[in-house]
Formats: C-alpha cells, sequence, structure tokens
C-alpha cells in the first residue's frame, strides 16, 4: 500500500481536523523510529522475563538484608551439592554454579538452607561458617557464597524491562506526536538547508538531521527533523535543487515538524 502525490496532495487540502486514511498514517509511521522502539521495547520485555526469574529476586533481597545487617555466624554443615546450569564468567574464565545446601543449628533449633557460588569449591560433609539474620535463621548463606545465584551481578538484568519499557513509551510518545501532526498540523511548504550524518544508526539506518526553514504569519521558522536512508537522500536532493518540501507543523509550536513528503512512494 503506497501513497502517491496525488492522494498526499488530496489529504494535504482537507479541512482541519484531518481524518488520516490508514495508508498515509503507516507511511508515516515507517518513516520513523516508531515501530522500531515499539518492537525494540517488547523484546527487551520478553527477554527479561526468563532472565528476571533467573535473577531470583528473593535470594537477592536475602543477600542485601544479610550485607547491611551484622548476622549472626556459626558453623554448620554442606549436606549436599547440585550443579546448576547456570554459570559466570568470560568463554575462558567460565565457572559453573553450584547450589550448596547446608543445615546448621540456633539456640537447638535446627535450620537448613541453601546458597550459589561458581566453582566446585567445597565438598559434602565440610564444615562451614553459616551466616543468619538473628531475628529470622531462615535468610541464611554460608560465607563467601550467595543466596542469589549471580549475585549483586544480577541486578543488571533488571535493568533490561525498565529499559524495554522506556522504548514502548518513547514509541508511543512519538506516534501520538506524528498523528496530532496528521490531524492538526499546518501544511506548508519549505525549503531544505542542510542535511548532516550523525553518528546514530538505527536498525543499521544511519540517522540525518535535515534543517528546513519556512513562513507562517509573516515570521521565518527554522526547524530540525530526523531522516534515514531514502528520506535523507530526499532531503539532500531538494536541497541541491533548491526544491520545495511539503511539511506539517503544530502553529503552536512551529519548531515541531514532519517532512509529510516522505510517504510518498513514487
Amino acid at each position: 500500500m503506497s501513497v502517491t502525490r496525488e492522494q498526499l496532495q488530496e489529504f494535504l487540502e482537507t479541512r482541519i481536523p484531518r481524518v488520516v486514511p490508514r495508508k498515509i498514517r503507516r507511511a508515516a509511521i515507517r518513516h520513523t523510529t516508531v515501530s522500531s522502539s515499539i518492537f525494540l521495547g517488547t523484546i527487551f520485555i520478553i527477554i527479561s522475563i526468563p532472565l528476571i526469574y533467573f535473577m531470583a529476586p528473593n535470594e537477592l533481597q536475602q543477600d542485601l538484608q544479610l550485607d547491611i545487617t551484622k548476622p549472626i555466624v556459626v558453623t554448620g554443615k554442606i549436606t549436599h551439592i547440585e550443579k546448576t546450569n547456570m554459570s559466570k564468567g568470560s568463554r575462558d574464565t567460565k565457572l559453573l554454579i553450584y547450589r550448596y545446601f547446608f543445615n546448621f543449628k540456633h539456640k537447638n533449633q535446627a535450620y537448613s538452607g541453601f546458597c550459589y557460588l561458581p566453582g566446585k569449591k567445597m565438598n559434602t560433609g565440610q564444615i562451614v561458617q553459616i551466616e543468619f539474620i538473628e531475628s529470622n535463621p531462615a535468610i541464611n548463606r554460608i560465607s563467601g557464597c550467595n543466596a542469589a545465584p549471580f549475585g549483586y551481578s544480577s541486578l543488571v538484568f533488571g535493568i533490561l524491562p525498565l529499559l524495554g519499557l522506556v522504548f514502548i513509551i518513547y514509541g508511543l510518545i512519538k506516534r501520538t506526536a506524528i498523528m496530532r501532526l496528521l490531524i492538526h498540523g499546518i501544511s506548508t511548504c519549505g525549503l531544505v538547508t542542510g542535511v548532516r550524518a550523525t553518528s546514530t544508526r538505527i536498525n543499521n539506518r544511519r540517522r540525518y538531521k535535515v534543517s528546513v526553514n519556512f513562513e507562517y504569519n509573516r515570521k521565518h521558522h527554522k526547524a530540525v527533523v530526523n531522516a534515514y536512508g531514502v528520506d535523507a537522500f530526499m532531503a539532500q536532493q531538494k536541497m541541491t535543487r533548491h526544491d520545495r518540501v511539503n511539511l506539517l507543523f503544530d502553529r503552536n509550536n512551529p519548531q515541531k515538524v514532519i517532512m509529510i513528503e516522505k510517504v510518498v512512494v513514487e
């Protein structure tokens, strides 16, 4: 579903607020980072779900409690050891993470627990030092081990859903801004005065900053819009030939502009 120049011109000539045809809406969004931002954010959240599960937030909370308080230390015994399917370190220094089960006594009451450590550094039946919270001995670990499989390094994985949410919110805000301009934006023509490549790439497409000048209410305005791929090439051609480009801008904030001509597919 492509948009022709005739269809674009007919759309621009309709009275505000405009009814935006689906093909124009989809084309306008396709030429921005809206879809990729929402897609990337969704992927981040999907990937983070199993990572957060393995991150073991409850055990991580135990590590935090044991580190910020002064735990009681007693002797205990390792009852058995399990090899997990998790590992830590780079390819050359990768160590399997083992789960160490143990038991200990406090005030004639028996307790048990488990913790994690990269590498098999202890043996079943070994006597070890156990740290625990006196008011809640169920919060415990072997000294030198972590209650959570990856310790505090697992907090990095907790950033992924937040980062994904940021991408999705950014995409939705960007989409709303584009729709507002399509519905309420003032149609005008402007001149491209500059096309500058940036170091940013989105979906392997370099971002360009396109400067455009236009006039509204006898005042001259300058705005900068983002362009990618063929859109940046089109803007460069317009600047070279001194051709005018179709714009939609916010009358209350002329800095908010989209190059509506980008939706045209010839």
